[in-house]
């Protein structure tokens, strides 16, 4: 997905009614921050101030950049592509968590909540963190009020959170269909020989598809077209061919009775290793594991 096209994708979406209503009956349910972020943005702790957030984040962010810390843990939600809740647990042992949304299987945002712990704090965590702090500059001891801030912090219990999550991924998911309904919309405002060369490379994927072949059948140059083609949908051109061969490639692998060598050349590749590599790099995961998960499972 490419990153501008899932920013401003994302970006419009928390701009929706729909979303600012969730948002607000999450937020006074729960008493949690929640923040819809875009694909690779960076992360960082809370989602600016508001009542929901952790004080004691708010503290760490303000005083001492310590979202350097949170940004490196919070990336790692970013690295799956499924429909459920991925958490992961900072120093300080506060748990953040992100659901993906989706627009065609690809991840183009997630919903970010958390700054909880899932159990009661004592004495030995708050040495425990204070030992992990005072790594960083930063004494809880010492610093006038942090120690109280880090007693504040929401405590849920593993059912309770748990219950949460599901809630955000039930949302996730009506927001991908949202997702969709929008890029609709976005297509549907393409001029129209952009539309006629995305026809034309649907209709000539087994073909050695060359970008002077595609600006041809359009009557564009394929200096102008190719310009044209990236400011409309988001991608050069090689990209938007690579990714429609391995959508066709991702039908096709659910029928068990084609092998993996026959959807490659079928959807254009012309070398085995190439279609693997490309197709990897645009779902995670080998054509094989894919065929395994969505088939099998």
């Amino acid at each position: 997905m490419e990153k501008n096209f899932a920013k401003h994708i994302i970006e419009e979406l928390s701009r929706s009614d729909l979303y600012k209503k969730y948002e607000k009956a999450f937020r006074d349910a729960t008493r949690l921050p929640l923040t819809i972020r875009p694909l690779l943005d960076e992360p960082t702790a809370g989602s600016g101030h508001n009542p929901y957030d952790s004080p004691f984040c708010d503290h760490l962010k303000d005083n001492h950049n310590m979202c350097d810390s949170c940004q490196k843990i919070l990336k790692e939600m970013q690295k799956f592509p499924d429909h459920t809740a991925h958490s992961v647990i900072c120093f300080t042992g506060l748990t953040e968590s992100a659901v993906p949304i989706h627009l065609n299987n690809e991840v183009v945002g997630y919903l970010q909540t958390g700054q909880v712990f899932l159990k009661d704090v004592n004495e030995e965590d708050e040495e425990s963190v204070n030992k992990n702090l005072m790594r960083l500059g930063v004494n809880l001891e010492k610093e006038t009020g942090l120690k109280d801030l880090f007693y504040k912090n929401r405590v849920l219990s593993p059912k309770q959170y748990d219950a949460t999550l599901r809630l955000l991924e039930i949302f996730a998911e009506e927001l991908s269909g949202v997702v969709e309904e929008m890029v609709i919309q976005e297509d549907e405002k393409e001029p129209p020989r952009i539309k006629k060369a995305k026809r034309y490379i649907h209709d000539h994927l087994d073909d050695d598809l060359s970008l002077d072949d595609v600006a041809n059948s359009v009557n564009w140059s394929a200096y102008y077209f190719s310009r044209m083609f990236k400011k409309a949908t988001g991608l050069n051109f090689v990209d938007y061919v690579a990714r429609v061969r391995i959508d066709q490639a991702k039908k096709l692998l659910l029928n068990p009775h084609l092998n993996v060598s026959e959807i490659a050349y079928e959807v254009g590749f012309q070398s085995i290793t190439h279609f693997n590599r490309v197709f990897r790099k645009l779902t995670g995961t080998s054509p094989t594991d894919y065929r395994k998960q969505n088939y099998y499972s």
